[in-house]
């Protein structure tokens, strides 16, 4: 089939949307793949979680590429010098073809594989290195009836410093700033802790803060999608003019993320850096699961992570930028590695985010002796029965609902909740 190696052939990365990052591969023989969006820098892919490198290794959920003028010719596909069964699918508006492998379970962090696609006789092959990424423990997911599901959207603590910061553009640097290095000058909002709830998505610009001249940046614009770059909340800080108004800005964003168990496929684009955790607002020692020192412009960066089991999982994104532009996108890759916005809640396919924690009820107890002889504990909290006090053996009364009716036990009976 001649016109298939004459033709288009790109491999696609999953962390791009189709044809975003196309190579065009002119006959058989090694695929050069290219990650970045049209960089030449990025055909490559050597980077690991941590590393300050320029460019991004691929998922480990998928691998495939895009094929023009197939037509009704077969085409197969090899991993590792294994045949495998690869879907074949219409690339929607073209006669393209989606030629997608996805490995169960997906492919270890760092591993180098090399593929093939068989087709027209031949054999075209590349090899790639698959992303670091984390499993996060099980248990970490914080159940439903703990989150306030009224609340969608972010929890969002955000410091400006009048001069730039000490340490400059790390994580460590923004971290101290959140703790109050240097001292912090931007506005307070309305929550106790002076925090903001976003409701709506994490799609900033300093350029449409107070004072600053309009320009949007990243995949999120009114042209691109309809979705308008939002300000940073309380910037510019007080006492600031020129420049300083749109710099030397830290934030911390936190949330209950809706996540399904399985490969979590996720991306920053921000101007300059941020780390991503397990945690909650303050909480600094939870697990990282990507973490970027990086002074530089705006920039699609992926990165991916596992969970074992579905549920709302508390999630801290630290952002920082120093000076010039400033932006931070938050999204998740979706069907065909589409880029939606987290807690974009007119589309079917974001996750959902809430903003915060129901409050923690004090355990408390109250018991009456009933007309019948029963004992009646009403009871906030986790309701726990001893026999005696001297010694006591507190046993929890599992599935046991306020109020809580007993027929009295021995001489003795003692109850109290707990958290």
């Amino acid at each position: 089939m001649d016109s298939a190696l004459h033709g288009r052939m790109t491999v696609m990365p999953t962390h791009a949307t189709l044809w975003q990052n196309t190579h065009q591969q002119s006959g058989p023989g090694p695929i050069l793949v290219k990650v970045g969006a049209g960089n030449p820098v990025d055909i490559a892919n050597d980077e690991p979680r941590f590393d300050q490198a320029l460019v991004n290794r691929p998922f480990g959920d998928a691998v495939g590429a895009v094929v023009a003028d197939l037509g009704n010719e077969t085409v197969g596909m090899v991993i590792d010098g294994q045949p495998v069964t690869p879907t074949v699918t219409d690339v929607p508006g073209s006669s393209d073809k989606l030629v997608m492998y996805t490995p169960d379970p997906p492919f270890e962090p760092k591993s180098t594989h090399t593929a093939g696609l068989v087709y027209a006789g031949t054999t075209n092959y590349w090899t790639f290195t698959v992303s670091d990424y984390v499993s996060v423990p099980q248990g970490t997911a914080v159940p439903a009836d703990k989150v306030d599901l009224s609340t969608p959207g972010f929890h969002v603590k955000v410091t400006q410093a009048s001069a730039a910061r000490p340490g400059g553009n790390t994580v460590a640097a923004a971290e101290a700033q959140l703790a109050g290095t240097p001292e912090n000058v931007a506005l307070p909002g309305p929550e106790p802790d002076g925090a903001y709830i976003v409701p709506g998505c994490i799609n900033w610009n300093v350029t449409m803060n107070p004072g600053g001249t309009p320009s949007e940046i990243g995949n999120f614009q009114t042209l691109l999608t309809g979705q308008k770059d939002d300000p940073v909340p309380g910037i510019p800080g007080t006492g600031l003019s020129g420049n300083a108004r749109f710099e030397n800005i830290t934030a911390e964003i936190c949330a209950y993320l809706e996540l399904p168990a399985g490969y979590q496929k996720f991306g920053v684009n921000g101007d300059d850096g941020w780390k991503v955790q397990i945690g909650t607002p303050g909480k600094t020692d939870g697990l990282v699961l990507f973490s970027r020192d990086r002074g530089a412009g705006a920039r699609d960066i992926p990165f991916a992570f596992i969970t074992s089991e579905p549920g709302l999982y508390p999630i801290r994104l630290v952002w920082y930028q120093g000076s010039g532009g400033g932006n931070l996108e938050f999204f998740t890759y979706g069907p065909n590695n589409t880029k939606i916005l987290v807690n974009d809640r007119s589309n079917p396919n974001a996750v959902k985010a809430y903003a915060r924690a129901l409050p923690e009820v004090e355990p408390s107890v109250s018991i009456k002796l009933l007309a019948n002889g029963k004992v009646q504990v009403t009871f906030d909290g986790v309701l726990q029965k001893s026999s005696s006090l001297a010694p006591a053996d507190w046993t929890d009364l599992h599935g046991a609902t306020s109020p809580y009716e007993i027929t009295p036990e021995g001489s003795e009976m003692y109850f109290r909740a707990r958290r």
